[in-house]
């Protein structure tokens, strides 16, 4: 029989609660705040927005976990609750003159940096969000050896172009390439198809490697084809 870890029943609570429907939180959100009037608590509209701000910021400490790109959401979050209990205890309570400056400067000083540091969170896991993006398209899509498009790339490639674009394509196939990797080991290998696919990076195309010395380049109608293989031609001696 197993037991459910209350820390993880906690997180999936909360996940649970988060994924609520957006007309769902502003109704929660209103009744809250239709029970701090019928509750009498004083300035309630203050206590609202303190409530908010500490619910904000405890979801985020219990379910983010301090996570390095969200630490500035989290004092972001910190310091909007401490803007909010400024705001409410300034209302509550009485202050002398000096004392009410004070608390205005620490609520409004509070409450700025809060929305400076929840933007920077937001603008850094965006960050994060597309190099993590662009490196599942690069595993995805780029041959890592050569740094040319790969099987799926090709295919993508042709089935989004076969239909509207007219062009030449150039299968290459290396000779003897078994015997390279025989002779001088698979590290004199990988050279060679960098340097294949070097010279096929400077087409006037696009570059594939489709199998261990396979590849193929895609040019476009506009650009003459005997001017490419001559290109390539040329270039295949001179690395011979």
């Amino acid at each position: 029989m197993s037991h459910n870890d209350p820390y993880d029943t906690g997180k999936n609570m909360i996940e649970k609660i988060l994924n609520l429907n957006t007309i769902v939180w502003i109704l929660i959100l209103l009744f809250i705040r239709w029970m701090t009037d019928l509750l009498g608590i004083a300035d309630g509209h203050d206590f609202f927005v303190l409530f908010v701000t500490l619910f904000i910021f405890s979801i985020a400490t219990f379910y983010l976990e301090f996570r390095h790109q969200l630490k500035p959401f989290i004092l972001g979050a910190t310091l909007l609750s401490i803007a909010a209990a400024f705001d409410w205890l300034d209302s509550v309570f009485a202050w002398d003159i000096s004392s009410e400056k004070f608390m205005d400067m620490m609520d409004d000083f509070s409450f700025a940096s809060g929305i400076f540091f929840i933007g920077l969170a937001f603008i850094k896991v965006m960050l994060e969000r597309d190099k993590f993006e662009n490196k599942l398209f690069h595993q995805a899509y780029v041959d890592e050896l050569t740094g040319l498009g790969n099987r799926r790339a090709l295919f993508e490639k042709l089935d989004s172009a076969i239909k509207t674009q007219h062009g030449t394509l150039f299968y290459i196939d290396l000779n003897n390439f078994k015997q390279v990797n025989d002779c001088y080991g698979h590290t004199a290998g990988d050279t060679v198809l960098q340097k294949c696919a070097a010279i096929i990076l400077a087409c006037e195309g696009s570059g594939f490697r489709i199998g261990g010395d396979e590849f193929v380049l895609l040019i476009s109608e506009k650009v003459p084809h005997q001017l490419i293989e001559d290109k390539l031609q040329q270039s295949v001696q001179q690395l011979n």
